[in-house]
């Protein structure tokens, strides 16, 4: 038997390793064609991505790639939709001045009192719109530890009396109070 590059005895005796065969050995390559039995040939690892730590960075990534994707026609959606009312809002505006114009041309009064409601509708619409909260704007920030912290001082007779009340911010081990339950810790 002859030795093969990665160190296991080849079956074949008449193999030479040197001479390029079409049949080569699946761990070490060499060309006698039997399958190696050394424990430290190459493990055919080649295809890195395919390891279980490889697949699973592979997952986060697509899941992340996945997640901007979703967030980025969410957006996009928003954004047409907001067109499609404003489009739609002066698309109706322009069928009531239509509607106004062949009123107009019977009855001229009644088309400008149409006019003027009109007008009146519109700017009031677009005030409302302008002086509307926008979304989320009365939300409170509820911030873990934010409360009220309570400092008292002993007096002369065996007493205490409240010496400040100063609101916290940051996360604290004293006792904290406060009159709104969603502080309450």
């Amino acid at each position: 038997m002859s030795q093969s590059p990665c160190g296991a005895r080849c079956p074949n005796p008449r193999a030479v390793h040197d001479v390029p065969i079409p049949v080569r050995c699946t761990v070490c390559q060499s060309p006698c064609g039997a399958r190696c039995a050394n424990p430290r040939a190459p493990s055919n690892n080649f295809n890195q991505r395919e390891t279980p730590e490889a697949r699973e960075k592979m997952r986060v990534e697509m899941e992340e790639k996945e997640e901007q994707r979703v967030k980025k026609a969410k957006k996009a959606m928003e954004g047409m939709e907001k067109e499609r009312k404003k489009w739609q809002k002066s698309l109706s505006n322009l069928k009531v001045v239509c509607g106004i114009v062949v009123v107009g041309l019977v009855h001229k009064t009644a088309a400008v009192l149409c006019l003027a409601a009109l007008i009146y509708y519109v700017f009031a619409s677009e005030l409302a719109g302008i002086l509307a909260k926008p979304d989320g704007g009365d939300e409170v920030s509820v911030i873990p530890g934010m409360a009220m912290t309570y400092l008292y001082e002993p007096t002369a007779d065996g007493g205490v009396k409240e010496a400040g009340a100063i609101p916290t911010h940051a996360p604290s081990h004293r006792l904290m109070t406060t009159t709104d339950n969603r502080y309450a810790s």
